[in-house]
């Protein structure tokens, strides 16, 4: 390969492969000289976050970034006093970021170990069961073993994750031969278990000969179909049924295998002043199904919380190598999001662009969602949130109203 000629001469004489690989020793000594200078209880410039400091240095932060330069040559109190404010950023996500300006990486010990949002080492456990055996499989975090004890709707259990997520996948050795069983979800504050919970406490799919066809709740549902099942009846005897709770629509939705959600249909909305958790009854004895936890991040993966809040960072900064970078990342996570039919991490991305005005983030928004078919329900639904359905209503104008002030038309 031919190089510049101002970058020959540095060539001349020398295998190009050797230097090329004394380079990347050199970068790498680099890479951990900055590491370390993550933690330097030295640096010049203070972040006061939401729980806690953290240190930077001025230098590496001028080089990043105009507006850090202009900010710290400036006769400017961040200058003067060497202190930054951000009230609403927390310690992991300014960690993560300075880590990106320092040295280009992430590492996900960042999240893992310094509490940003679920922890990926807490186990799921039972907060509650009667006449119910429980086996977390070694070596999983994720998946527990429920085996009944009695018969008559007497053997149930009440499902934590360790993290407040509640998306669960629930799976048999084969559904028709399970009897009839309940899933849902149900109050962690339940109280004493009482027969035929369903009843009484928690929105609830009852599965019955193999098939996933009705719903049963305390606000007095019983036995109510769910219209327009998009999964086979019987279900394959080795299906899993998911089923996810959205706080921000109130809805409880199923799936099963890799098919589109369905939203159960309660008689009301699902409250939601009240933390749940998973749910499930069985009405015969020694029937077992195991409960998986699919809400879990994987530990390789920055939570959306932080990664939105480090766009915004750079953005606010315009720190650009990057606020590409995760503009990119939140443009992935968006079609994930609408390929797991999950409103409420889009909603949560589309705020924060429109918080820190990322057009970028907010126009891949827009075209995801010409095609999320249970977004677009609950945005007519009202369910949104209202700064995210006023973005929406580019592609989906909302109903005209006229507006009169003073007995004139507003046109």
């Amino acid at each position: 390969r031919s190089f510049p000629p101002a970058t020959r001469p540095i060539f001349c004489g020398v295998n190009n492969r050797s230097c090329c690989m004394a380079l990347s020793e050199d970068i790498k000594h680099v890479l951990a000289m900055y590491e370390g200078m993550l933690d330097d209880e030295d640096g010049d410039v203070i972040f006061r976050l939401a729980d806690g400091e953290f240190r930077a240095h001025r230098a590496i932060l001028r080089a990043a970034s105009d507006v850090f330069a202009c900010m710290f040559k400036q006769t400017m109190r961040e200058s003067v006093e060497g202190v930054v404010d951000l009230p609403d950023v927390s310690k992991v996500s300014m960690r993560v970021f300075l880590r990106l300006i320092y040295t280009g990486h992430v590492d996900v010990a960042d999240w893992q170990h310094m509490g940003a949002g679920p922890s990926v080492g807490t186990q799921m456990r039972v907060l509650q069961q009667a006449n119910m055996n429980s086996i977390l499989p070694p070596d999983t975090v994720s998946l527990l073993q429920l085996t009944s004890q009695a018969p008559g709707w007497t053997s149930a259990a009440l499902v934590d994750s360790g993290h407040g997520g509640l998306e669960f996948c629930f799976r048999s050795a084969n559904w028709a031969e399970l009897g009839n069983v309940m899933i849902g979800i149900a109050p962690r504050d339940s109280g004493q278990l009482v027969q035929s919970v369903f009843n009484s406490r928690g929105f609830w799919g009852f599965v019955s000969g193999g098939c996933l066809s009705t719903v049963y709740a305390q606000d007095g549902t019983r036995g109510r179909a769910i219209p327009s099942q998009p999964w086979p009846s019987p279900l394959p005897s080795t299906a899993k049924i998911t089923l996810k709770y959205s706080p921000s629509s109130s809805s409880m939705m199923f799936a099963v295998d890799d098919g589109p959600f369905t939203t159960a249909p309660f008689n009301t909305s699902i409250p939601r002043d009240t933390a749940y958790c998973a749910a499930v009854t069985f009405f015969e004895p020694f029937k077992t199904v195991e409960v998986v936890d699919m809400a879990r991040p994987s530990s390789a993966v920055c939570p959306l919380a932080t990664l939105i809040e480090v766009a915004s960072l750079a953005k606010k900064y315009m720190v650009k190598r990057v606020l590409s970078r995760s503009i990119c990342v939140l443009q992935k996570r968006l079609a994930e999001a609408r390929a797991r039919d999950d409103t409420d991490d889009f909603e949560l991305i589309l705020a924060g662009a429109v918080a820190s005005d990322m057009v970028a983030v907010r126009m891949a928004a827009l075209d995801c969602a010409r095609n999320f078919p249970i977004l677009k329900e609950k945005f007519e639904e009202g369910k949104l949130r209202p700064h995210v359905a006023c973005e929406l209503e580019a592609i989906w104008p909302a109903a005209q109203e006229q507006t009169v002030f003073n007995g004139t038309q507003l046109e």
